[in-house]
């Protein structure tokens, strides 16, 4: 039976780590307990996948803003389509788009309502807490990632918001040890598999 749940919440909430560790290729994912390597099979967020198509054919996102969110819908799209006979877990997902349209003024594809309405993921989304110690509003960061605290709060009422107003049950997922990666993802996996039983 094919099983979807979303980890959501603000940029810096730590979901990238819960799921698949610091990166791919840090030393330290291996050792790390991520819902990856516990055997669950973890869907990306699009966001990398849609810049990277993007490049490669010479748009650039400051230019094509609307283009570049019409490719991480229709990725998350495919995804969703094509999940696996088995537990998903997704680094955000397709109903996610609606707020960053919203934050950002990028108007949505015409077809993403219909669409939005056909899919459901299982029910509870969890919501993970920003954390407040990562500073995501410095020049070094992509302009699409780049966010005060403020910004990163009202997005995860916002989230909350959204997915209840979708008819979902929500499940706030806390910042366990915020000076302990290993620790918090323990205890953050424990409280998502008590959850989904």
């Amino acid at each position: 039976m094919t099983r979807r749940f979303v980890l959501d919440g603000p940029p810096g909430s730590g979901k990238t780590t819960l799921l698949f560790g610091i990166s791919d290729d840090s030393p330290d994912t291996a050792s790390m307990q991520t819902l990856s390597n516990r055997g669950y099979n973890c869907i990306h967020e699009s966001v990398a996948r849609a810049h990277a198509i993007l490049s490669r054919k010479g748009i650039d996102f400051n230019q094509e803003k609307e283009l570049w969110l019409r490719a991480i819908i229709e990725i998350d799209r495919d995804k969703y389509l094509t999940a696996t006979d088995d537990i998903n877990f997704y680094d955000r997902c397709y109903h996610h788009w609606a707020l960053l349209s919203r934050h950002s003024g990028i108007p949505l594809p015409q077809w993403y309502d219909d669409f939005n309405t056909d899919i459901r993921y299982d029910s509870p989304i969890f919501l993970l807490a920003p954390v407040k110690s990562l500073n995501l509003n410095t020049p070094d960061i992509h302009e699409s990632r780049r966010f005060t605290w403020e910004q990163r709060q009202e997005m995860h009422g916002s989230t909350r918001e959204l997915y209840r107003d979708l008819g979902y049950d929500v499940v706030e997922i806390p910042m366990y040890h915020e000076g302990d990666r290993e620790q918090n993802n323990r205890k953050r996996i424990e409280r998502i598999l008590e959850c989904i039983g």
